[in-house]
Order: C-alpha cells, then structure tokens, then sequence
C-alpha cells in the first residue's frame, strides 16, 4: 500500500474499524508521507480478528503497546515495524495474548529476550515460536529450558549459538515431543560505527 495522503490513510483506518466481520488482518509494506502510522487503534475492538500480521509497517509507540487489547488473536506476526516494537512492548503483549497458537516477532527493537518469560508462563497453546531482535536479542540455555512448559510447540525458531544451546535443544525436544522443527540462528551482527 502507498498512502502519500492523508485521506487514504483516514479512509483505511476508518474502513478497518467499521469491518467487524473481519477474521484476519494483513498489512505489509505500508508506505506513507509521514514517518508513523496508528493503526491498531482502529482494529483493536474487531470482536472476530483472530490473525494479525504486520510487515515493514511503520507502527508508532502507542500502537505496538495497544496490541495488548486484541485478547482473541490466536495469530501474530510482526516484523520490520520499526524500533517502537520493542522489549517493552513486546513483554506487554505476551503477557495479554493468551489465545496465542502463533508467534512471530522480529524488530531491531528487540535488545533481550523477556518476551520468553510471559511466553512460558502464559502462551501454554502456542505451537509455533519465532522471535529475532538486535544482535544483543540472544538466548541462553536458561531461555531455551523455559519454554519446556510450553508442550504443544511444534516450531521454533530463536536467536543464539547453535553450538552452545545444542545440549539444551535436546532436553527441550524430549520434554516436548511434538516439537519438530528447530532453527537457532546466530543474531545479526551490528554494524561497526
């Protein structure tokens, strides 16, 4: 979508509000005139939305933490939405989403790994896990045995050393045994100033 005017914009929100019929949401690679874009303000009371995705989506800060008001998603994605998608934001809405089966979070705003936490301790029908941040966004052997609660996981996908969580990738597929894909990929390296 390219929305270069004010309008189109104030007629997409107002369209996404007014659907209330709507099961599933796609937005990616929304460009505009001006920097940010608030719309989980206009989905956040869509009583059937079940899946969100937004890609290369420029969310402000007030939108990545309104997300936490969508309690029915059973499905999100978020990826490339800028650095407001941060920690922060992304513990607040694991600890909401408890309907969750599906989860993929990737944002240069992720520093850490908390989002694990309210994952573990919450998501218990989350069956596919993929999480990527900055290159300090990385997970130990601690993180990886945290997520033995969750025994419907299927897929995972975590940022870290393949080497060093070997040992503790095996323990994690023999708590859960429906967990068939696993993919520890090394965190992107930052970029020298």
């Amino acid at each position: 979508m390219d929305l270069r005017h004010h309008w189109q914009l104030q007629l997409m929100t107002s369209s996404l509000a007014a659907a209330t019929a709507l099961t599933a949401i796609s937005i990616n690679r929304l460009i505009l005139k001006r920097e940010t874009v608030k719309l989980c303000g206009a989905i956040q009371s869509l009583p059937n939305l079940k899946s969100l995705e937004f890609d290369s989506v420029p969310l402000t800060k007030g939108d990545a933490l309104s997300l936490t008001r969508l309690t029915g998603l059973t499905s999100l994605s978020v990826t490339n939405c800028s650095t407001v998608f941060d920690d922060v934001a992304a513990v607040a809405v694991c600890f909401h989403l408890r309907n969750l089966r599906k989860l993929r979070i990737a944002s240069q705003g992720l520093a850490g790994v908390g989002l694990l936490y309210p994952v573990a301790m919450g998501i218990k029908e989350l069956q596919s896990l993929t999480m990527s941040g900055r290159s300090s966004c990385c997970v130990d052997e601690c993180c990886v045995g945290m997520l033995a609660s969750l025994t419907k996981l299927t897929q995972l996908s975590l940022p870290g050393s393949a080497d060093v969580l070997a040992v503790a990738v095996q323990g994690l597929r023999r708590a859960v045994p429906t967990l068939t894909a696993v993919c520890i990929t090394p965190p992107p390296v930052q970029a020298s100033v």
